[in-house]
């Protein structure tokens, strides 16, 4: 990136740098939001991931890792997850919104359209955001101990979240991501279950992870404010100046895109651990316990501004009076933080009757340590610290995107039925509450509370060998009157961080059914 001259310029693109740094937290929210469903696991998919004491396999490495001692020889496991995702806007108007564009003489082409998801996506490593003709991937792990030892050693690969999406260039959400992904990808997980006694165990396992983000999006301004200053403009233009050039050979309007935001973020090597317990209380009750433990990663990576038609052609006048740029692309080596909340499930493993058994677990994630996002400039800037006089969150060398989220409470209830010897059915429920207040709301971040419904199976092979399947469902629906939500449709006029839907009614929608199936065996 190089200047002639322009210290306004070189103010609003660094603004602008902030600012899409910003936007790329709101897919760690979505990530956090999505916990345990990406993990591929069939038994805990179809018991609600009511599962902390009842652990599934080698998945018990994330799930609770002193269930590996439970696991005896030398055993493999290999996953397959397939899930169709779909997340639906719809973006109203209102008299009050119409009665504002109508002021203004600018229009808001978004205004009364539907926003659908046209494609799934992963961002992967080594290969970098990558479009998928369907969500989902194999996965797997081994575990081994003697069948007279105490201690059980496991590593899996698996993924603690991952979502990702693409839409097209003209669909209306693109405003909120045209492309959009981010992975947390446990490559390596060196494990230990260890049997304290007969009934109690303990384990232990750690995470190294890749984690890798990015984001392909449609910025613009429709904040009321910045909508009468281009009014304004257009209005000079109205008049027959020509002191803006060609910049007055067509409206300008906030409403549309102004720059594109695209950017790649990743971290080869993040470290976590997980901890858990395991108690047989008595013959027919398991008590369970476990830890995993939250991370904060810098991931490194690229990002690049493209100015539209409109805001260039203002470049381009603004030229006139000593403000020049010599490319309307910028790009920028940046760093982005990438969160994860630490969480703790405790539950509990009944056996009613002889043929049936009942999991319940309870769950708390501490998702109020996104509180805020802070992106550090390492110079201050002398216009920025102009503007932070005025606009809350902006100072001299950094930008504060608030988000407001609190600690969640959960839980989940899982039935299994013994059908046979070698045949169980089992059968799921999980209420699942976001974390994400009502005022604090938005379509990039679609996570609303989720009811999530699942069924499945279990098929023993033989002694070592078991097939399990599972089928689940979960809709998230979200209703953000205009105004309501500082995070995604707020019009105040100094709430300008990004709003991309102020003055729209906002209705998100996200469904997703999710098919899984595993196969473990001796090795």
């Amino acid at each position: 990136m190089q200047y002639v001259s322009g210290g306004v310029i070189s103010c609003v693109s660094r603004g602008m740098v902030l600012l899409s740094l910003g936007l790329f937290f709101s897919q760690q929210v979505s990530a956090e939001l999505a916990q345990n469903l990406s993990i591929g696991n069939p038994k805990a998919l179809a018991l609600g991931h009511a599962v902390t004491a009842d652990p599934p396999g080698i998945d018990s490495i994330h799930f609770n890792p002193a269930g590996l001692t439970r696991l005896k020889g030398r055993l493999q496991e290999t996953k397959l997850l397939i899930a169709d995702v779909s997340i639906i806007g719809e973006f109203r108007s209102n008299k009050e919104f119409d009665a504002f564009q109508e002021e203004m003489g600018i229009y808001d082409p978004v205004a009364n359209t539907k926003s659908e998801v046209s494609s799934a996506a992963a961002y992967l490593p080594f290969y970098g955001f990558t479009e998928l003709p369907v969500a989902g991937g194999i996965l797997g792990g081994a575990s081994v101990s003697s069948k007279d030892s105490n201690m059980t050693f496991a590593t899996a690969v698996y993924m603690p979240f991952a979502m990702g999406m693409v839409r097209e260039d003209d669909d209306p959400g693109r405003h909120a991501g045209r492309k959009m992904a981010a992975t947390r990808l446990t490559y390596f997980s060196p494990s230990i279950g260890l049997k304290v006694t007969d009934n109690f165990s303990v384990g232990v396992s750690v995470g190294f992870s890749y984690v890798g983000m990015a984001l392909d999006l449609d910025f613009r301004l429709s904040n009321s404010t910045i909508t009468s200053l281009a009014s304004g403009l257009n209005g000079v233009c109205g008049t027959g100046s020509d002191t803006f050039g060609d910049v007055c050979d067509e409206e300008f309007n906030t409403f549309t895109t102004l720059i594109r935001m695209e950017g790649e973020f990743e971290k080869p090597l993040s470290l976590t651990m997980n901890v858990g317990f395991l108690w047989d209380v008595t013959p027919w009750l398991t008590w369970g316990l476990v830890w995993q433990s939250s991370a904060s990663d810098e991931l490194e990576g690229d990002l690049r501004l493209t100015f539209s038609d409109e805001v260039w052609r203002v470049v381009e006048a603004l030229g006139e009076f000593g403000v020049e740029m010599d490319s309307r692309t910028l790009e920028y080596k940046a760093t982005q933080e990438m969160l994860l909340a630490q969480h703790i499930s405790t539950g509990i493993s009944v056996r009613l009757l002889p043929d049936v058994k009942v999991n319940f677990d309870v769950k708390w994630t501490e998702t109020s340590i996104i509180e805020t996002n802070t992106v550090t400039m390492e110079e201050d800037d002398e216009m920025l610290a102009l503007i932070g006089t005025f606009i809350e969150g902006i100072s001299a060398n950094e930008i504060v995107f608030p988000a407001g989220y609190e600690d969640t409470w959960n839980w989940g209830l899982g039935v299994e039925y013994d059908y046979s010897d070698t045949l169980a059915l089992r059968f799921g429920y999980e209420p699942r509450r976001s974390g994400i207040p009502e005022d604090k709301r938005d379509f990039m971040t679609p996570f609303g509370d989720m009811t999530l419904y699942s069924v499945g199976f279990s098929y023993k092979m033989d002694a070592t060998s078991v097939f399990d399947v599972a089928l689940g469902y979960g809709k998230s629906v979200q209703d953000i009157p205009t105004g309501s939500s500082t995070n995604g449709n707020d019009n105040r006029q100094d709430n300008i961080i990004y709003n991309p839907y102020a003055g729209l009614d906002v209705h998100t929608e996200l469904t997703m059914v999710m098919l899984e199936m595993s196969y473990r065996s001796e090795f």
